[in-house]
């Protein structure tokens, strides 16, 4: 894995994560400001980190000299601990909102 700059070459660039925002939709904002190069990639360099789950939404100041790894750790640097109360991360707003039943209208029903 591999920044888009080397050191020394590279530009920051503000991002801001929403609230409900997928892996996959941060990746490809991150692409989109030039970022990464792959957001699909980046989508599965979340997935498999320990990390998963854990981005969580404000506005952060990333750098093109940041590998997509260091930009994942810094994207979940300011979730609550796994124990504080009222922990939501990306993970468990979309539990809650299957638990709650926010997906039944995209559901078939029997005839």
């Amino acid at each position: 894995e591999k920044a888009v700059d080397e050191k020394g070459s590279g530009r920051t660039v503000e991002v801001t994560v929403t609230d409900g925002m997928t892996a996959a939709q941060v990746g490809k904002l991150l692409q989109e400001d030039g970022l990464i190069k792959d957001a699909e990639v980046f989508g599965y360099q979340e997935r498999f980190s320990s990390y998963h789950g854990k981005i969580y939404p404000g506005t952060y100041t990333l750098s093109t000299e940041m590998t997509p790894s260091e930009m994942i750790k810094k994207l979940a640097e300011n979730a609550p601990a796994e124990n504080a109360p009222g922990r939501r991360t990306l993970f468990s707003r979309v539990a809650s909102a299957a638990q709650y039943g926010a997906f039944d209208a995209a559901l078939p029903r029997p005839a």
